[in-house]
């Protein structure tokens, strides 16, 4: 062998080392690109699952990276998270995914290319309302007129973004693709029961049985259970001092109950309580006690905004969602106004219009 061979032979397996280096290792590749103005501090992509847990990392390289895995049935569903700029849902199906950030869109595979179909209408559709709102904005100079056509033209175009969002589920009733579709359709505020019902029936066992979105069922159904007319739930939590009570050993015991349904790091809690105070001043007397129900709220920060705010009234805590979820509860505040017999007279209300709805019952 010469040397012109001998050379031209370790170049060759130079190569073919390299190239075997690089070869994908896994059946599952995703290959992701960011925007131009992504900043360069952050080092790595994440896919984390469902329980918000890290199952894989990518270092980012010149505003994209790699991930390079084994496809496993058991963990189809995933987000790629890159901290502090963006996040994308994902299906883990064998093939070469791409995420690209500066569209919003996963695609490359059969059931990530479905549901890039959805999510690209969803994208359309926020862009024309946002042009129809721009258009409303200039055409008046009256806030009145102007807020009130926008929120009708807002209204209008997510009754039909939930029309057009469910006909995906009836093509995906029982995959991956059907599961994220559920699960944003879940996310709307004010959905009716006759929608919840419907979606219900649209989807397969594997959909209705993801743990969110058993979750999600479980708490419209109670929020329905505890409509108006509808007796109290009874739950159980700690008071202030950290011992032990139940509502019913205030509820149904001849006194008009409010409930306040508030936590220590909620803003907009804490906002309306100077409010709550002035209600509980004027009706106190006259048959009304109000009971804060703090949620997910630890109890040595619910016991120091109790003493910052200088709450008077009766507190039952709840380290966890358990009592929310018993009320179908998603946001807070939330109050909720019981009859001296413990039924519910009404929910849903802040406290600008509680006060306006008292004197009916309070005189």
């Amino acid at each position: 062998m010469n040397k012109k061979t001998f050379k031209l032979s370790l170049t060759s397996l130079l190569i073919g080392l390299t190239a075997c280096q690089q070869a994908p290792k896994g059946n599952l590749q995703i290959h992701g690109t960011l925007p131009k103005d992504f900043s360069a501090e952050v080092q790595y992509a994440y896919l984390i699952d469902d329980n918000n847990q890290i199952i894989d990392s990518a270092e980012i390289k010149n505003k994209a990276f790699d991930f390079d895995r084994q496809a496993d049935d058991s963990l189809r569903l995933a987000s790629i998270d890159v901290p502090e700029s963006y996040k994308l849902p994902v299906i883990l199906e064998k093939g070469k995914i791409n995420a690209d950030f500066k569209t919003g869109l996963v695609y490359g595979t059969a059931l990530n290319d479905a549901y890039k179909e959805m999510v690209a209408n969803s994208i359309a559709s926020s862009k024309r309302v946002q042009k129809q709102i721009d258009s409303i904005t200039q055409s008046s100079v009256n806030s009145t007129v102007v807020d009130r056509e926008i929120s009708k033209l807002v209204y209008e175009t997510i009754k039909q973004d939930k029309v057009e969002i469910a006909k995906y589920l009836i093509k995906h009733p029982n995959d991956e693709v059907g599961i994220l579709i559920l699960r944003e359709l879940l996310s709307y505020e004010g959905i009716s029961r006759d929608e919840v019902s419907r979606w219900r029936a649209m989807a397969g066992e594997k959909v209705l049985n993801d743990p969110f979105i058993k979750k999600s069922y479980k708490r419209y159904d109670n929020e329905f259970k505890t409509q108006e007319g509808a007796m109290f739930t009874d739950f159980e939590g700690l008071t202030t001092d950290g011992e032990p009570t139940r509502l019913n050993n205030y509820a149904g015991k001849g006194k008009y109950i409010l409930l306040d349904f508030w936590a220590s790091w909620c803003g907009p809690c804490r906002y309306q309580l100077p409010k709550l105070k002035e209600i509980y001043k004027q009706y106190q007397t006259k048959g009304l006690e109000i009971i804060g129900v703090a949620v997910s709220d630890k109890l040595a920060d619910h016991q120091r905004a109790v003493k910052e705010e200088k709450l008077e009234w009766t507190q039952i805590v709840s380290e966890n969602d358990t009592i929310s979820n018993l009320y179908g509860i998603r946001t807070i505040p939330q109050l909720i106004l019981l009859s001296p017999e413990g039924t519910i007279l009404s929910r849903g209300l802040n406290a600008e219009e509680l006060a306006n709805k008292l004197p009916e019952y309070l005189k």
